[in-house]
């Protein structure tokens, strides 16, 4: 039994409810990269990192199934490349 005192993990329990339901609404799309991203970090706060490594893999399983032509930085904070980059990054957290 793990002791949440301030009930810190309830606000990440949250928190990954409102990013999956995010993921879901832009699947397949450049900003669901971001829910998940966010997702893993909600779990890695929550020290449930088996979780956190399937959101980044999903994360990347996205990447890959995204047209090579899709506009990024229209829609999300990085391009293609960078997300790429940054998500290696995290995955070597």
């Amino acid at each position: 039994l793990v002791v949440d005192p301030q009930g810190k993990n309830n606000k990440y329990e949250e928190a990954v409810k409102d990013y999956t339901s995010a993921a879901e609404n832009y699947r397949g799309q450049p900003e669901s990269l971001e829910a998940y991203v966010r997702t893993a970090s909600c779990y890695r706060k929550m020290k449930r990192l088996d979780e956190a490594k399937t959101a980044l893999d999903q994360a990347m399983k996205l990447m890959n199934s995204i047209p090579k032509e899709a506009d990024f930085q229209k829609t999300t904070r990085y391009s293609r490349e960078e997300w790429l980059a940054y998500l290696d990054v995290l995955d070597k957290l």
